[in-house]
């Protein structure tokens, strides 16, 4: 069974993602990356923790790239980002 995030997670983890510093971002993408690809690594198909580390790599890519937290942009290119990720 997947395991997914409610709305009530992500949107902390949005929260979460606005409280880094500006300078941090770069930073934390890479060691939230290294989490996920050490997470792949180890053969686990689906957890909480990789849609939590997915989560957090889009909120923080959409602050990188300066994409609005509502709206239909913003929907899409989370749509996108997580798939990117879960894929990836």
């Amino acid at each position: 069974m997947l395991n997914t995030l409610n709305a009530r997670e992500m949107e902390q983890i949005s929260l979460d993602v606005q409280e880094i510093p500006e300078e941090d971002l770069e930073t934390t993408k890479k060691a939230y990356l290294l989490r996920l690809d050490v997470l792949k690594s180890s053969g686990v198909k689906s957890s909480k923790d990789e849609a939590e580390f997915v989560e957090y790599l889009t909120c923080i890519d959409q602050r990188l790239e300066n994409i609005p937290r509502t709206g239909v942009s913003a929907w899409l290119f989370r749509t996108k980002r997580r798939a990117r990720y879960f894929i990836k």
